[in-house]
């Protein structure tokens, strides 16, 4: 029982909840169409790629404050890095909430 069993069960695990979890959106999907209902609700592919652009432009200039302020200021960069990522990452969602807004309306 060493941390070779605990590996192989945890692959296992997700691999089994994965299947099943696929599986059963197939089903779903499937029982949609027999029954003729349409998804109007689709994977818009543009809207993801503009909130992925905007958190990481929002998480990049997060990087470049906290080295700013770790080179320039006697505050550690353990303290100031991961700090100023989750700030302005918060900054980023924020954001692509309010875009996201705009653009539906």
């Amino acid at each position: 029982m060493g941390p070779d069993l605990f590996l192989i069960i945890l692959i296992l695990s997700v691999s089994a909840t994965l299947f099943f979890y696929l599986k059963s959106k197939h089903e779903e999907a499937m029982a949609k169409i027999e029954h003729g209902i349409t998804d109007e609700k689709g994977f818009d592919l543009k809207l993801l790629v503009l909130n992925l652009g905007i958190i990481f432009f929002f998480v990049g200039i997060g990087l470049i404050v906290a080295y700013l302020i770790s080179h320039y200021q006697s505050i550690p960069e353990y303290v100031t890095f991961p700090s100023s990522i989750l700030i302005s990452g918060g900054i980023g969602l924020i954001s692509c909430f309010f875009v996201n807004g705009r653009r539906k309306q």
